[in-house]
């Protein structure tokens, strides 16, 4: 059953959040990230990888037909002032950002692991970031507008022609 077909059951299973910054623009580093853990208190694996977990708040990954792509913002706590840290040494503008998504019985610890079982990837470009004490929050764009691309590339007028009476 897909992703999607398991939504549209009476019980749907819970839905984990992974994200993933791919830093290998700067050095061979993916740093992953989870806001929860197994019931059991078990960390997060994910295809053979191990997802921290960490206090994070994510928004605006909503897709419109209005025309405006998404601009999410993720907001992850700054414990320590370790994200700072990595902040510091990475200095990851331009980073890959990846949102995965899957049922929480698919996961490696889970009841029907299953890798393959997950919903579309969401894939966002790091733009800018702001920090304190308490919380980092990283603004990300599309590859599109990272690229500076605006879509459509031309003007489209709508042609009119007049009716003959």
């Amino acid at each position: 059953m897909s992703p999607n077909q398991e939504l549209q059951s009476l019980n749907p299973d819970t839905i984990i959040e992974l994200f993933e910054v791919d830093l290998q623009i700067v050095q061979d580093v993916v740093l992953r990230f989870c806001n929860s853990q197994q019931s059991d208190d078990r960390p997060i694996v994910f295809d053979g990888q191990l997802y921290q977990a960490w206090p994070i708040e994510a928004e605006g990954f909503e897709i419109s037909s209005q025309g405006s792509l998404p601009e999410p913002v993720i907001s992850i706590s700054n414990y320590q002032s370790a994200l700072s840290a990595l902040l510091l040494a990475y200095k990851p503008a331009g980073a890959k950002v990846t949102r995965r998504r899957i049922f929480a019985r698919h996961l490696d610890g889970g009841s029907e692991p299953n890798p393959n079982a997950e919903f579309p990837r969401d894939i966002f470009v790091l733009d800018s970031w702001r920090e304190n004490q308490l919380f980092c929050s990283f603004r990300l764009i599309t590859e599109l507008e990272y690229l500076r691309i605006h879509t459509p590339r031309r003007r489209v007028v709508s042609l009119r022609y007049g009716r003959e009476e």
